[in-house]
């Protein structure tokens, strides 16, 4: 079985998106409401913190990932200026030929 590979990439774009979005909100429903801390070994405390260590982390990749595509989505636009300016030096003009009879 082939496996699609831009199908794949998407799902794990989604996956990682929707991970940050539930941590996100998930520290901002223990802020917004606070519990009862225990103290040094209090578990929400501790998972609170693994969060938002998951938020840098995946925070810093989605940033990476966007700037790739942004990259991908303007690669053909500059390829196809560059290709006219090589295509507009190779003409007589481009060369600076000078026509006499």
């Amino acid at each position: 079985m082939r496996i699609n590979r831009r199908g794949f990439a998407m799902l794990l774009c989604a996956a990682m998106l929707l991970t940050l979005i539930v941590s996100s909100a998930y520290i901002a429903h223990e802020l917004a409401h606070p519990h009862d801390c225990v103290g040094e070994d209090c578990p929400i405390c501790e998972t609170i913190a693994q969060l938002e260590q998951v938020s840098k982390d995946f925070g810093l990749a989605l940033l990476v990932l966007f700037l790739l595509g942004l990259l991908n989505a303007v690669q053909p636009v500059l390829a196809h200026t560059a290709a006219r300016r090589a295509v507009a030096s190779l003409s007589l003009i481009g060369w600076k030929v000078r026509l006499n009879d």
